[in-house]
């Protein structure tokens, strides 16, 4: 069973963290299409979206929808 955190609350849109016995890492966000997410490729999509916004390849309304 993995081991769950709660997250602080502030806008950190992480609100569980946990890891497998094999050591790699997940967050659960509730609510969300997908909601469990293998932590690392979290923090690539999070640091990518801002350069879709700024380049007009999304809208920030199309991006806060997901």
């Amino acid at each position: 069973m993995p081991h769950l955190e709660a997250a602080k609350k502030d806008h950190n849109p992480i609100r569980y963290q946990y890891q497998y016995q094999t050591g790699e890492q997940y967050i659960h966000i509730p609510g969300a299409k997908l909601t469990s997410v293998i932590y690392h490729s979290f923090l690539i999509i999070h640091k990518l979206l801002p350069t879709y916004i700024n380049k007009h390849i999304l809208t920030e309304q199309e991006v806060n929808q997901h």
